[in-house]
């Protein structure tokens, strides 16, 4: 088996002179028709926008007022919590007044070195 046996095309319509540039840009044409086709129907299998239906695709740097007023929003509402607890921990910590006193009496005996008390008159007594 050489190089013989392999036929040779002998088709009429067969290009004698194939128009390289028109092939390329033929091929061109259907690569990027693939490759949209392959981009599509994978943003369709992972469910997410494609580029084109993207409103925003720019770069954008600072924040914009509606993420500063979220922020000042979070800002305000973590103060008020904190005011809250402060109050809350400080009514907990504050000390009661005492209690009124109460008059009570008692009995104090003195004794002396060998065990004898010793008499003393009570406050209420003296003059």
């Amino acid at each position: 088996m050489g190089a013989d046996s392999i036929p040779k095309s002998t088709a009429s319509d067969t290009p004698v002179d194939i128009n390289k540039e028109i092939q390329s840009q033929l091929w061109r044409r259907n690569q990027a028709w693939r490759d949209k086709l392959y981009k599509s129907v994978c943003h369709q299998a992972l469910d997410t926008p494609e580029i084109d239906d993207m409103q925003n695709v720019g770069n954008k740097s600072g924040m914009t007022w509606k993420e500063l007023a979220v922020i000042g929003l979070v800002l305000i509402a973590g103060g008020w919590v904190a005011k809250d607890y402060i109050n809350v921990n400080q009514q907990q910590t504050t000390p009661t007044s005492a209690p009124a006193s109460v008059d009570s009496e008692y009995e104090v005996r003195f004794f002396d070195q060998d065990g004898n008390p010793i008499n003393v008159p009570n406050v209420n007594e003296m003059p």
